[in-house]
């Protein structure tokens, strides 16, 4: 293996400069830019329709709400699919087959619970094929719900389609469901526009604009070294967004075994760059500039569910330090208390004060058109936070087209599952 050049030397204040620029949340990116902001973040996490469009829309320059709707089933430019760790992204229409190869390369996960073997039914690979086949065949032409795409293959198919395949949750998925999560992930569907709350999906050679060539086309047995070389990629991009990242972080971030994720580094050796951020080893790439490091001072954001800058930061401590995620512990019920530092990553709205956790938020109604911008402060509010949160509030009122007052104090709000 290569030795690493001579190393950079790092504040953690220069590490969340650099990462809330590469953000677009220090200063937002250019307007039109929604589909360069949502590949240089390596996509936006849609687990959460509203929190999804707020995340991209806070990053990009007069922009409203509306932003991640008319690019997704308008012009098309970006698609719903499955992104990092297997979860519900919205990616760069051109970037599909790069993030569904990626997706493809996740190890396959054993179930926690494996029933027994006489409850177990595993199509034959004529079975398996017939279903590729039916899932191809319904959705030719037309927009599906998941239900309706359940009837329409059993209608193709037979009652066998509906046994449970593998344990989910407490009652297990058909093998219908398994086979359009497996179109999903080959990049033969992608969701469709909503049908109130209830997602869809389409063919995605008939969804997407035949002005959209694919960015990725090398295969899925094609390796750099020992690992995939798709999953180099994507640790590229993640180390651009989120960087500097140890391998492991890459790991979590992924949801891919360490083991393979040192493999990954391993392939990148020649581009990257040993970092030392106040004693914290990391890597870097190597194509970083001093003038990329620099601090920022007095940027307050407000964060909604699942926003990628917090899903995708490491080390967790200098994101969501201790005493932030003991005070949060309150807000996350539906989780494990010693989790409490994980909903600050993710599963909660977050105030970030300079790169950093600093408290939670949520949406009062206060009558007629106006709403309460609800923000608990986790520490003695310093002198100056009021203006600067009134100020982001003022820039979340245009963004989402609506009144909004600012008001400090308790929040009343849950952790999302």
């Amino acid at each position: 293996m290569s030795v690493l050049p001579a190393g950079l030397s790092l504040t953690w204040d220069q590490v969340r400069g650099y990462r809330l620029r590469r953000h677009g949340l220090f200063a937002p990116e250019p307007a039109g830019s929604a589909v360069e902001v949502t590949s240089t973040v390596c996509g936006i996490h849609a687990q959460v329709g509203s929190a999804a469009a707020l995340s991209l829309t806070r990053r990009v320059r007069d922009a409203n709400v509306e932003l991640l709707a008319d690019a997704l089933w308008q012009d098309r430019s970006l698609v719903k699919t499955y992104g990092p760790r297997g979860t519900v992204h919205v990616v760069a229409a051109q970037e599909l087959s790069l993030w569904n190869a990626a997706t493809r390369a996740l190890p396959d996960q054993d179930p926690q619970e494996t029933p027994p073997d006489d409850q177990l039914v595993v199509p034959t690979p004529d079975q398996a094929e017939e279903l590729r086949t039916a899932v191809l065949s319904v959705t030719h032409g037309t927009v599906l719900t998941r239900a309706e795409l359940g009837a329409a293959i059993s209608e193709e198919c037979g009652p066998w389609v509906d046994i449970q395949a593998s344990p989910a949750w407490s009652t297990g998925w058909p093998h219908w469901r398994l086979a359009v999560d497996e179109a999903v992930a080959r990049g033969v569907l992608c969701f469709g526009p909503p049908q109130g709350n209830r997602v869809t999906f389409v063919r995605a050679d008939e969804w997407l604009p035949d002005t959209v060539t694919q960015a990725w086309t090398t295969g899925d047995d094609v390796l750099v070294g020992a690992a995939p070389a798709v999953l180099v990629e994507v640790a590229r991009r993640y180390l651009a967004a989120y960087g500097p990242a140890t391998h492991q972080e890459f790991a979590q971030w992924f949801a891919i075994p360490a083991g393979l994720a040192r493999k990954v580094y391993a392939a990148l050796t020649d581009e990257l760059i040993a970092v030392d951020v106040e004693g914290y080893r990391s890597s870097a790439l190597l194509e970083s500039e001093p003038e990329h490091w620099q601090p920022v001072n007095d940027c307050v954001r407000l964060l909604g569910y699942f926003d990628c800058f917090a899903v995708g930061s490491h080390p967790r401590d200098e994101f969501a330090p201790p005493a932030a995620a003991e005070r949060a512990a309150a807000h996350g019920r539906a989780f494990v208390r010693g989790s409490a530092r994980r909903f600050l990553c993710g599963p909660l709205p977050v105030l970030l004060i300079d790169g950093v956790v600093a408290g939670v938020w949520t949406y009062r109604r206060m009558g007629g058109a106006t709403e309460q911008v609800r923000v608990e402060v986790f520490n003695s509010p310093e002198a100056g936070l009021r203006r600067l949160l009134t100020e982001e509030v003022v820039r979340l009122s245009a963004t989402l087209d609506r009144e909004l007052k600012l008001s400090i104090g308790p929040a009343d709000i849950n952790a999302h599952l």
